[in-house]
């Protein structure tokens, strides 16, 4: 196509309205950039032949504007994310939790393990494959769990971050005001694609383990169970200690057992004090 070129003849008006702004300089009285040398402005032939002059914007404000939207883009899908962490049930504190800054031995087979459940979230939500990750405090098992359930956020799938106790605590809560919490509990439980229950057992010490509390947690329990999705659990406790050291009934743990495709045991190590080692490092390079 053969380039279409023009005779430009500027008016008062038109000067007036394309004198130079401090970051342009003129070329042919029409604003050019200073900086990329790109022309700000454009002439369309009308159909009548006339010419008719338009500021638009330079290579370089292109790509600045450019930059400017994929930014905004990118810090409304960061909140949009932190959002549906929240609404999760995410605590605040493991927002930024991923498998790529965790300090867990990266060629470690229960990291390999994660990394692989996240990459085949479909195939281990449509099979209701779910884990089972066990250990001694402070062995990572929470941060790993957390970081299952912040990937599969990000894969578009419905999550829930939470514990027994925490659900058996706020049915107790509900009791006189009359809702049948423990009924949208359970409907609740149904609805989720993938549901963390965090440090199973602690429901189970001192008073609170009770028949009605016992009765409680099979419930929510086989709710997952007969929802047939996947779930997945972290403890301080083995399979066979929740039966024999925390006494949890046993129709209960084969539920459990059974949705727990894969067990995961941690090591005994403790992160939580390498990680206030490496606070304790940060202040001493401000000098605190």
């Amino acid at each position: 196509m053969e380039k279409m070129t023009f005779d430009l003849h500027l008016t008062p008006i038109d000067t007036k309205y394309f004198a130079p702004r401090p970051d342009e300089y003129l070329d042919g009285g029409l604003p050019h950039c200073k900086k990329c040398k790109g022309a700000r402005y454009t002439a369309v032939q009308g159909n009548n032949g006339e010419i008719h002059l338009f500021r638009t914007l330079c290579v370089c404000q292109k790509m600045a504007n450019d930059k400017k939207r994929e930014e905004e883009e990118k810090q409304a899908e960061l909140a949009f994310f932190k959002w549906q962490q929240g609404k999760a049930g995410v605590p605040n504190k493991y927002f930024d939790a991923s498998l790529i800054n965790t300090l867990i031995d990266k060629t470690q087979g229960v990291f390999i393990s994660c990394e692989n459940y996240i990459k085949n979230a479909k195939v281990c939500f449509e099979n209701n494959l779910g884990l089972y990750f066990y250990g001694p405090n402070s062995s990572g098992k929470t941060y790993l769990t957390v970081c299952i359930c912040n990937e599969l956020i990000k894969k578009g799938y419905k999550c829930l971050f939470t514990s027994i106790a925490a659900i058996v605590g706020s049915i107790q809560k509900s009791f006189g005001s009359g809702d049948d919490k423990l009924s949208t509990v359970l409907d609740d439980m149904r609805s989720y694609d993938f549901v963390f229950f965090d440090d199973l057992g602690k429901e189970s010490i001192g008073d609170r383990k009770s028949a009605y509390n016992s009765r409680i947690m099979y419930e929510i329990i086989n709710a997952r169970y007969n929802a047939q999705k996947p779930t997945i659990f972290s403890s301080n406790y083995s399979l066979n200690d929740l039966i024999a050291v925390l006494g949890i009934d046993r129709a209960t743990v084969e539920r459990i057992t059974e949705m727990s495709v894969k067990t995961i045991k941690l090591e005994d190590k403790n992160y939580r004090k390498e990680i206030r080692e490496q606070k304790q490092s940060f202040l001493k390079i401000i000098g605190v």
